[in-house]
């Protein structure tokens, strides 16, 4: 792992990365950017980078929430 100022830098993923983990295309990743399931870092106009934990969590599947009720 690469540090900077003895801070470890996490490894990020680029988009078509994403989409080949995924199995999507890239138009999907673009709208799972806008629905909010992807932040990426983006490092000028044209490129970005995401978060593997991200593109994981994606990969897991949704969570079961349990709701619970009130009397």
């Amino acid at each position: 792992m690469v540090e900077l100022n003895n801070t470890p830098i996490k490894p990020r993923m680029k988009g078509r990365e994403v989409a080949a983990c995924l199995r999507v295309t890239m138009q999907t990743v673009r709208i799972y950017e806008s629905q909010g399931k992807l932040h990426p870092v983006r490092l000028n106009a044209r490129k970005k980078l995401y978060d593997p934990d991200e593109v994981q969590r994606l990969m897991a599947g949704p969570t079961e929430t349990v709701a619970t009720s009130t009397p």
